[in-house]
């Protein structure tokens, strides 16, 4: 019996619990070049994607940079350039 009570009183706390969003004033950046990508030992092709950076606020649109050389390259000398 006690421990029903516990899991009541619990549920209890979280269906009727508070919620306050908290916008944050934080300072805007200059954008910086974000290079994702994932390379492994297998055969190609591999895919990188390079963008820009945006403010914490901004919707999750990233601007592309374009017309960048790509060179993957290993402590043994073998190296790839992308497209």
């Amino acid at each position: 019996m006690r421990k029903l009570n516990i899991i009541t009183i619990f549920l209890l706390g979280v269906f009727t619990s508070c919620e306050d969003i908290i916008k944050l004033d934080l300072r805007s950046s200059d954008p910086q070049i974000v290079i994702e990508g994932v390379v492994t030992t297998q055969p190609g092709p591999y895919h990188v994607k390079i963008s820009k950076s945006t403010d914490f606020y901004e919707p999750g649109i990233y601007p592309p940079v374009t017309g960048a050389l790509v060179e993957i390259t290993d402590n043994e000398g073998n190296d790839e350039i992308l497209s």
